[in-house]
């Protein structure tokens, strides 16, 4: 399976904690990420913990970088495999400090015109999208992971111990992958990759 879980959107936009019609807004003006870089499920009313995570990155960037929700869901879409890798191991992650931790790294300028993103570990990440005009912010993954996991929890939804199948270079996750990209080919078919979901999603 893809995802683990299996969940309609009322248990789904109440561990993000967004009403109804809210989500229905943000879904017509092209604000949504759900998991593998989609903006809609590729079944009705059907989600999961990855779309949890994607939700909640997007939800948190908007936040903490002050940058507009169709810009923050857009990134988390387009960097979905970088995030996900991530995701893998920070959760297999035993570290001591913040700078071994992986990142999602969002820098901008000031304006926020210009905005370039990493992810990795974190300081690694930082280098590699600063600059004299930008500024980066790094979100730890494993932050968000926690994040959700609460959300969940406060909700009465109970998660995976481990919300990927192994570390990237794993044959399981590589396997994952494989079964992730045939499912983008369909859900995208039916406009899961459109920038504007449908209201009904």
């Amino acid at each position: 399976m893809i995802q683990t879980m299996n969940f309609g959107r009322d248990v789904f936009l109440s561990v993000l904690g967004i009403e109804s019609n809210a989500w229905n807004q943000r879904a017509y003006r092209g604000e949504v990420a759900l998991g593998f870089g989609l903006a809609r499920p590729g079944h009705v009313n059907s989600y999961g913990e990855i779309d949890l995570l994607a939700g909640m990155l997007t939800v948190l960037i908007t936040h903490f970088v002050k940058i507009d929700m169709k810009q923050a869901a857009e990134l988390v879409r387009d960097h979905w495999l970088a995030w996900l890798e991530g995701v893998a191991g920070a959760e297999r992650l035993k570290r001591s400090t913040y700078s071994e931790g992986i990142c999602f790294v969002i820098a901008t300028d000031a304006d926020k015109q210009k905005i370039k993103v990493a992810v990795g570990p974190c300081e690694k990440a930082i280098n590699e999208t600063g600059g004299a005009d930008m500024v980066p912010f790094a979100m730890p993954l494993d932050l968000v992971v926690r994040r959700v996991r609460t959300s969940a929890k406060e909700a009465g939804l109970s998660l995976p111990k481990q919300l990927t199948p192994g570390l990237p270079d794993s044959r399981d996750f590589k396997k994952w992958i494989a079964d992730i990209e045939a499912y983008r080919k369909f859900a995208n078919m039916k406009g899961g990759g459109r920038k504007k979901a449908k209201v009904a999603a």
